[in-house]
């Protein structure tokens, strides 16, 4: 039962008004669905089991009704407070259970799904938030007489039912644990039923300002895989709340309809709210320069792809989106079609930005330093670079005790601001073979390297290194860090891709906006054949929502 309280402290408050609506199929929105809940009660002696409500094409047995009364009753007594009486609480608690099952056929009917990698997250931040280990949380389960598979199910459900909020409720609600206790703490002393409403009003008024914002994905290289990545996503109904593409309307119903994907499009403009079902994708127009075809790339485009960009960037800085999710571009054609400086997404934005540095950084969840070798997820790689689109001659001149400085201070900031991390600790690989060997195999650790991190390491950060890049992606190494810095584009990128390809993303540290995007390019030679796979714009889209939501958080608390 312990591990039960666990979860169930762990669960957000849910509104019986969350759900509103149910998306029954591509291009359709329909209104709220009509649930036939009914409850019996017999007057005949009870069976071994009964049904107790109807709901839909479901039922609710009465003993699943008496374990989660059960439940409730041991967390009530734990935690010192007090429950209606027995009639009254069976009526509640079926309530609740009928509004759950409600919420879960209406996450199967839209398509929606929980995948491993999202849950494993879940399950190590309920480990954590009770100060234990992966492996402590396992042996807690079993000893509590549960079986890790069960827990697992009762997260995913709780999170399908969480997300079929977040795509049908207007405004959502993402409230810190700390926000909660701000609101209680100016309520002063009450009595355990006053504090339990207190909680569930501050939880529903500490509204999050960037719940409404879209999450902005410019659909990149017409000729690449981009825009069939985004329409595949709309078609398996796997796109978060309130997304909204970027693009040239035109070529993507043709894609579209080229690959046999049911997506309707819908056009809207910034400042407009569009909360879209499986099987529609709302897009913000930009017309391409001249018609694209699947694998050939035009430099005629190039100023396209660069506009979608400059709506994305300008809607963010006028509070008008939460982030932006790039699919790839094509840095060759772009350069060949006029734009000689360009160099890539990421100085791109910095120039946009008006910022002078950013930081280039990747990160997976299937990590190399996991916690038990046979649970994957159990820890995140994430991976930065201090150089990053340069041939391998420059990179050496490029590596200064300014530079190496400049980025390690970005990236332990925005560690804090975007991904929660109180107190950093980053690994620094070291730029030559065995980190320079005290000297004999280069000097740029002694003379450039060394001295950067040692006064980092004076001002308070927790930064180790030089470390032999051979060496420290293992697991001894890698154990208590969050993220490793990287002195050169393959040095970093080559582990993290072997580690978590398709199913990891890109981020852009130190912009005044949140920015992810895919771990892979344009993929010319798939592109137009359905076969690409969205894995890694799918994460790409789930961290930047996070990354926002903990950006605005960190906010609040400053």
């Amino acid at each position: 039962m312990k591990t039960r309280n666990m979860l169930l402290a762990h669960a957000k408050t849910i509104s019986a008004a969350s759900v509103i609506a149910l998306c029954m199929g591509a291009g359709t929105l329909a209104a709220p669905l009509v649930t036939q809940a009914q409850s019996f009660e017999s007057t005949q002696r009870q069976p071994i089991d009964s049904i107790v409500a109807v709901v839909n094409d479901g039922v609710i047995m009465r003993s699943e009704l008496n374990d989660r009364v059960a439940q409730i009753e041991q967390q009530a007594q734990a935690q010192g407070g007090t429950l209606p009486p027995g009639s009254a609480l069976q009526a509640q608690v079926l309530e609740r259970m009928i509004l759950d099952e409600i919420q879960l056929q209406l996450a199967n009917r839209s398509n929606l799904s929980i995948d491993d990698t999202e849950l494993n997250r879940q399950l190590r931040t309920i480990a954590e938030s009770n100060n234990m280990t992966l492996d402590q949380f396992a042996n807690a389960v079993e000893a509590d007489g549960m079986t890790l598979a069960e827990v697992r199910e009762d997260i995913r459900r709780e999170m399908l039912m969480r997300q079929v909020q977040q795509r049908q409720v207007g405004q959502r609600v993402s409230v810190s644990d700390r926000d909660v206790q701000r609101v209680l703490d100016q309520q002063g002393n009450q009595n355990s039923d006053q504090a339990f409403v207190e909680e569930i009003r501050a939880r529903h008024v500490l509204v999050d300002p960037i719940a409404d914002l879209p999450l902005l994905i410019t659909t990149g290289e017409p000729a690449g895989i981009g825009p069939e990545l985004v329409l595949m996503l709309a078609a398996q109904g796997h796109l978060p709340a309130q997304a909204v593409a970027i693009g040239d309307v035109d070529m993507l119903r043709k894609r579209a309809a080229a690959l046999g994907l049911d997506v309707a499009l819908l056009e809207t403009s910034p400042g407009q709210v569009v909360a879209a079902c499986a099987g529609q994708l709302p897009v913000w127009p930009v017309a391409l320069s001249e018609p694209a075809t699947p694998g050939v790339l035009n430099p005629a485009n190039a100023g396209y792809v660069l506009a979608t960009l400059e709506l994305a960037v300008a809607a963010c800085q006028a509070g008008q989106a939460a982030a932006i999710v790039t699919a790839p571009l094509h840095k060759g054609v772009i350069i060949e079609g006029g734009y000689s400086g360009f160099t890539g997404h990421t100085e791109w934005l910095r120039d946009a930005c008006g910022v002078d540095e950013v930081v280039m950084m990747l990160a997976t969840d299937a990590a190399l330093h996991a916690n038990a070798p046979d649970w994957q997820g159990s820890g995140d790689l994430r991976v930065a670079l201090v150089t990053t689109h340069l041939p391998l001659r420059q990179v050496a001149d490029a590596i200064t005790v300014a530079r190496v400085t400049r980025i390690s201070r970005l990236l332990a900031d925005d560690l804090v601001r975007q991904f929660g991390i109180a107190s950093p600790r980053i690994a620094v690989c070291g730029l030559n073979p065995h980190a320079g060997e005290d000297g004999h195999l280069g000097h740029e650790e002694l003379e450039t390297i060394i001295p950067a991190l040692e006064s980092l390491r004076a001002q308070g950060l927790d930064i180790q290194g030089p470390l032999p890049a051979d060496t420290l992606f293992t697991p001894r190494h890698l154990a208590g860090v969050d993220a490793v810095l990287a002195m050169y584009h393959d040095q970093g990128l080559a582990v993290l891709k072997y580690a978590g390809f398709g199913q990891a993303a890109n981020i852009t540290l130190g912009l005044p906006l949140v920015r992810t995007s895919v771990d892979h390019g344009t993929a010319l030679d798939l592109a137009g054949k359905g076969v690409a796979d969205p894995g890694s714009l799918r994460v790409a889209l789930s961290l930047a929502r996070r990354l926002a939501e903990q950006r605005a958080q960190t906010a609040r608390q400053a």
